[in-house]
């Protein structure tokens, strides 16, 4: 950064870099924080302009604003004007927290490879071809290659996690009717096993109601044992499960007690 001295290469701070053109982040739907985005001001004969995400600009700058800041960036050393700050987005996939990431306007930074986002009311596949001829029209020599929409690039992202989510849940179905089959022969098995008792206490002048709140009472006891175990042991094999959940916290205490209500 331009005010500062230059830190060897093996200490510069390191992010992600994107070639965008004006109205990328509207189309995706990505806030500003502060500054503006780029439009047809920037081009190549123009000041060179960057825009940097929430992450780098409090690893560069803390709380104080970036814009209006130089950066010196890339092999090239080229300097640009921070004039944009935007929301941090999960580029590098869920699983990671987003880190720093810088933008660059298109119009002065042109390549050969691009991509091309485009929003639609209706099935995105159904534009492929007219995308196609749109591009063409353009210049016939661009390829247009691998198109697809945003869903199935979320999709394949979170295609791992899913099997892996959907088997845990195959296996805890089983184990729920495994254990409500099991309650249910333990309880079973223990009142047969009372009816003599159950039978004295009534011929000695037991309410029916005195016998059935003991019954449930003593069955309730044993549940709530159980739920208790059942929690502490959630509570710590949850820990596991972190690297496969995206912004739910391994313990939350209303999913933990509506399913121990629901027992």
């Amino acid at each position: 950064m331009i005010g500062r001295p230059l830190p060897p290469a093996a200490h510069r701070p390191l992010a992600v870099r994107h070639l965008i053109s004006p109205g990328r982040f509207a189309l995706l739907g990505i806030p500003f924080v502060a500054g503006r985005d780029f439009d047809e001001r920037d081009t190549q004969h123009s000041q060179q302009v960057i825009i940097i995400n929430e992450a780098l600009a409090k690893q560069l700058f803390a709380d104080a604003s970036p814009l209006g800041h130089t950066l010196v960036t890339g092999m090239m050393g080229l300097e640009a004007e921070v004039v944009g700050v935007v929301a941090n987005t999960h580029t590098q996939g869920l699983a990671q927290p987003p880190g720093p990431e810088m933008f660059y306007p298109v119009l002065q930074r042109p390549e050969q490879f691009t991509g091309i986002l485009i929003r639609t009311d209706g099935g995105p596949a159904a534009l492929t071809s007219s995308v196609r001829a749109a591009v063409a029209d353009v210049d016939s020599t661009i390829a247009l290659t691998n198109p697809g929409t945003m869903r199935e690039i979320v999709d394949q992202s979170m295609a791992d996690r899913k099997l892996t989510m959907n088997l845990l849940l195959a296996f805890a179905c089983l184990a729920l009717l495994l254990a409500s089959l099991g309650v249910y022969s333990v309880m079973a098995y223990s009142v047969a096993q009372r009816t003599d008792e159950i039978g004295v206490r009534m011929a000695l002048g037991a309410a029916s109601e005195d016998v059935l709140r003991m019954v449930l009472g003593q069955g309730m006891a044993l549940a709530g044992i159980g739920l208790a175990i059942g929690v502490a042991a959630a509570l710590g094999l949850t820990r596991l499960m972190s690297t496969m959940l995206f912004s739910v916290g391994a313990s939350d205490p209303v999913v933990d007690l509506s399913i121990a209500v629901d027992f």
